[in-house]
């Protein structure tokens, strides 16, 4: 998993937010929150979520935004 943290941190630093939409098609990461929970906890990065609202969807339905909190 640790391939995988490297990317999700390099993605927050350099790019902005990420989804789980996104790391699963852009870098196969199917367990998104499990990885923001290990930098968090296990390197000490001060990442946020907020929810979306998605908005191709009737009915209300919102999703995990996370971005780095500078």
């Amino acid at each position: 998993m640790e391939t995988q943290n490297k990317t999700i941190k390099h993605h927050l630093q350099k790019i902005g937010p990420i989804t789980q939409l996104f790391a699963l098609n852009q870098y196969g990461v199917g367990r998104l929150a499990s990885r923001i929970h290990e930098l968090k906890n296990d390197h000490g990065l001060n990442i946020e979520k907020r929810m979306v609202k998605n908005r191709r969807k009737v009915g209300g339905s919102h999703f995990a935004e996370y971005y780095l909190d500078a």
